[in-house]
């Protein structure tokens, strides 16, 4: 039976169940590509659960509504952050995170020095790498096609090293962030218009969650 269409309503008094490992892979990417990339959670679905949508955040996870279709009903299930189980066994989350732009981070034309109005999204994700330590990021700088593609690739090196300087200033252990200056080399658009050089040149996130022993 497929989730129903309309918008769901609280589930109710139904207690609050763990998500199965399989379903807690997809929403443990889910929750964290939601905070940094707004890849929305709700997209996540395994076998007989689709996840409707997010009802709140405590001290131990994440709850989100979710519609069991094997008992045709909808239910509150809960992911519970990797690193604060009671019993100190983390959820079996994916080791990597599909990478995905940050939007928001600007630098002055030609340099690598970040510009005031970025310190939101940077500072939001400060707050997300210190919420889950076993987290770590490789950041990559990407420029359009204008220019050297040696100088660029030195550009987006340097500004990919200024955004870690800045995680690293914030708190968040230098070892856990890798850069790399990727410069005209991974393009995400066409370079023949303004609007497509405009999203070639950006700074990308890929996160990697380690597995405790």
């Amino acid at each position: 039976m497929a989730a129903p269409d309309t918008e769901p309503g609280d589930p109710g008094s139904a207690p609050t169940k763990a998500a199965p490992p399989a379903l807690a892979h997809q929403l443990a990417r889910a929750e964290l590509k939601a905070r940094l990339f707004g890849a929305p959670a709700e997209s996540a679905r395994i076998g007989r659960y689709a996840v409707l949508r997010k009802l709140g955040a405590g001290g131990m996870g994440v709850v989100y509504a979710a519609y069991d279709e094997q008992l045709d009903r909808k239910i509150a299930i809960k992911l519970v952050h990797p690193d604060r189980h009671a019993d100190g066994c983390p959820d079996e989350v994916p080791r990597t995170i599909p990478r995905g732009v940050i939007r928001g981070i600007y630098f002055d034309l030609d340099r690598d020095t970040i510009k005031p109005r970025s310190r939101p999204v940077l500072d939001r994700a400060v707050a997300i790498f210190t919420e889950f330590p076993d987290v770590r990021v490789a950041i990559s700088g990407h420029t359009d096609s204008t220019g050297a593609p040696a100088y660029n690739r030195y550009l987006s090196q340097r500004r990919a090293s200024a955004v870690k300087r800045y995680l690293v200033e914030h708190g968040i252990d230098a070892a856990r962030i890798e850069t790399r200056g990727a410069g005209p080399d991974e393009p995400i658009d066409t370079n023949r218009t303004p609007a497509g050089r405009a999203k070639n040149r950006r700074i990308e996130f890929e996160l990697i969650i380690d597995r405790r022993p």
